[in-house]
């Protein structure tokens, strides 16, 4: 099985439809998410959390 890892800055809303419009590169890239995942391609969506402090 193919394996796509992909590696996002954290989101106040991970939907992108929580201020007063929907951010169109982020609905497009659901779409094709949701697209590789119904032809069988397994995708992971990790947060990347930068750690300001020690």
């Amino acid at each position: 099985m193919k394996k796509i890892q992909i590696f996002e800055s954290a989101m106040f809303c991970s939907t992108g439809i929580c201020g007063a419009s929907i951010d169109s590169e982020l609905l497009r890239i659901s779409t094709v998410l949701s697209t590789l995942k119904t032809n069988g391609i397994e995708v992971d969506v990790i947060p990347y959390i930068h750690k300001t402090c020690c």
